[in-house]
């Protein structure tokens, strides 16, 4: 085997661009993943915003039963609200607008509960992290609705 033949086999005969993906498939793949690992991290980041709520109540100055009940009462009520006219499953829906400053203004208090009892770092990763998430429900569900015509359903792929 000479050295023509050798750089043969690790040159294969391969039509030019037939390996290139457009640019729109990248982008669309990309944002297929972010869609669907989104309502996990969505989840999480209420989860953590109940926990804020509830630490806060609980870390704040005053007697023991006011904070026992600041610390059941204040997650208790982002738990109505959120389930009521946020969640998927809600009972009431409100429309985009509104629902996007009501999910940020929960997200928000949680975030500034963090920050009055604990790291402002955390805090401040903390909201970013649900703002970024909240706007990128609202993206995909705008881009669902407008891939269905209007009609709210799958992922048109």
């Amino acid at each position: 085997m000479n050295s023509g033949q050798v750089e043969a086999l690790w040159l294969p005969d391969v039509q030019p661009g037939i390996h290139q993906l457009p640019e729109v498939s990248e982008t669309t793949a990309a944002m297929r993943v972010a869609a669907d690992a989104n309502p996990g991290l969505r989840f999480c980041v209420e989860l953590g915003a109940y926990a804020s709520l509830g630490y806060w109540g609980a870390s704040t100055g005053g007697p023991a039963a006011a904070r026992a009940s600041l610390a059941i009462a204040a997650p208790l009520i982002a738990i109505i609200v959120w389930s009521l006219l946020l969640a998927p499953k809600a009972r009431w829906h409100l429309t985009e607008p509104a629902a996007l400053v009501l999910g940020l203004s929960i997200i928000t208090a949680a975030a500034i509960a963090v920050a009055s009892t604990g790291p402002i770092i955390l805090s401040t990763i903390f909201g970013v992290v649900a703002a970024g998430s909240a706007l990128l429900l609202r993206s995909c569900r705008q881009r669902r609705e407008e891939g269905t015509g209007g009609v709210k359903g799958e992922w048109t792929r």
